[in-house]
C-alpha cells in the first residue's frame, strides 16, 4: 500500500475518532475518569490528524488547508495545556515552542496571502489567508501573554473550554465543507458554529464569564462567501447540453495506471456541456466530443482510484486522488481560476493535460 494511501486512512480514522471523542468529553462528568479519557483521546486524535495532514501535503500541496489544520490543533493543544495549569503545573519550554510555531505559521499564512494577491488576485482565497494569518498572530500573541501571567483557576478553565471547542469547531467545519455535499453551501460552513458556539458560551457562564465568540463565527462564515462555486462539480446535468458541431479530442494523462477518469467539459460561462468517463489504460484516457460549436471551453478531470465514484478528500479538504484542469492550470491556494482553464475551439482541436 502506498504511503499516501496509508496516511489517508490514518487521517480519516483519527478525524473520525476526534469527531466523537469531543462530544463524549463534553457530556461526561467534568473531572471524572470518563471526561479525562475522552479528552485525551480527542487530543491525540487531533494530533495524529494534523501529523498526517503534514505528510499528505508532501504529495498534494494545499498550503491554506494545511495551515488551517495546524491552527485547529494549536487551539486544542492550548486548551489541553490550560487544564494542566488549572491543576497547578507551571508553563514551560513546551509552551514557548508551541506558541512560537503557531505564530510562525500565522505569519507564513499572512505572507502567503500577500503572495496570492500579487500572483493570482482573481482567486479570492488570498483574502482568507490574510484574515486567518492576521487574526492568528493577534490571538496567539494574546494567548501567549496569558499563559505566562498568573491566572485564576476560573481563567484557566475558560481557556481550556474555549481552546478545545474552538479546535473542534474548526475541524468539524472543515469536514462539513469538504464532505457534506448534500447540505446547502452556507449550511455546510455554519452549522458547527451555530451548534457549538452557544455550548462554549454556556460552559463559560458556568465558570464566570461569557466568551467572546464573534471572531470564531466570522472566520467560519467568510470561507463560504469566498469559496462558493470555486471548485469543480462532477455531477452530471444533461439540461446544460448545448448544440454541437465539429470535434474536440482531449487526452488526459496520469502517473497512476488504475481506476476511472471522470472529465467534465464546460463552456465559457462555466456551464457544463457534457462529460466523459473511461478506465485508465497505459496511463491515459482519450475523450472525443463531436459537433461542438466554436467558442471557449474548459475541462476538469479527476481520477477515481478506488472506483467509488467520488473525488475523495480528507477532513481538511485536501484531495487524495489525482485531478487536473485544461491548460495544466494550477491554483495557488486550491483550484485555479476558471479563466486559466479556458481554451479556444474553432473546428478541429486536440489538447492534452495531466492529473497530479
Amino acid at each position: 500500500m502506498e504511503t499516501l494511501e496509508i496516511t489517508r486512512w490514518v487521517h480519516i480514522l483519527s478525524g473520525f475518532t476526534a469527531f466523537f471523542a469531543a462530544p463524549a468529553a463534553l457530556i461526561a462528568k467534568k473531572g471524572g475518569a470518563s471526561h479525562f479519557t475522552a479528552g485525551r483521546i480527542f487530543f491525540w486524535a487531533m494530533a495524529i490528524s494534523t501529523g498526517t495532514a503534514f505528510i499528505n501535503s508532501l504529495f498534494i500541496w494545499i498550503p491554506f488547508l494545511l495551515m488551517l489544520s495546524v491552527f485547529s490543533f494549536y487551539n486544542v493543544f492550548a486548551g489541553y495545556r490550560a487544564i494542566k495549569f488549572f491543576r497547578g503545573e507551571q508553563p514551560g519550554r513546551t509552551d514557548h515552542w508551541i506558541h512560537g510555531i503557531a505564530i510562525l505559521f500565522s505569519a507564513a499564512l499572512f505572507g502567503y496571502g500577500i503572495y496570492g494577491y500579487a500572483t493570482n488576485p482573481d482567486n479570492y482565497v488570498w483574502v482568507l489567508a490574510l484574515v486567518f494569518g492576521a487574526l492568528g498572530m493577534f490571538g496567539i500573541t494574546k494567548n501567549y501573554r496569558m499563559t505566562f501571567k498568573p491566572q485564576t483557576k476560573a481563567d484557566w478553565m475558560r481557556f481550556h473550554i474555549s481552546g478545545m471547542l474552538s479546535g473542534y469547531i474548526a475541524a468539524v467545519t472543515a469536514f462539513s465543507a469538504t464532505s457534506l455535499d448534500f447540505l446547502p453551501g452556507l449550511v455546510q460552513w455554519l452549522w458547527p458554529t451555530v451548534l457549538f458556539v452557544p455550548v462554549i458560551s454556556w460552559h463559560q457562564r458556568r465558570v464566570g464569564k461569557i466568551a467572546l465568540t464573534a471572531v470564531v463565527a466570522g472566520l467560519l462564515i467568510m470561507p463560504n462567501a469566498l469559496l462558493a462555486d470555486n471548485g469543480p462539480d462532477f455531477v452530471a446535468n444533461p439540461s446544460l447540453m448545448a448544440s454541437k458541431k465539429n470535434t474536440l479530442t482531449i487526452t488526459v494523462t496520469t502517473a497512476k495506471n488504475s481506476g476511472t477518469i471522470y472529465l467534465r467539459l464546460m463552456n465559457e460561462k462555466n456551464e457544463k456541456i457534457t462529460e466523459c468517463e473511461s478506465k485508465v489504460v497505459d496511463g491515459r484516457v482519450i475523450c472525443t466530443f463531436e459537433e461542438l460549436e466554436p467558442g471557449k471551453y474548459a475541462a476538469a478531470a479527476y481520477q477515481d482510484l478506488n472506483d467509488d465514484k467520488e473525488m475523495n478528500a480528507n477532513m481538511f479538504g485536501m484531495p487524495v486522488e489525482p485531478y487536473g484542469f485544461s491548460n495544466d492550470a494550477r491554483g495557488q491556494f486550491g483550484p485555479p481560476s476558471f479563466d486559466d482553464q479556458l481554451f479556444e475551439f474553432e473546428k478541429e482541436l486536440e489538447i492534452t493535460f495531466k492529473l497530479l
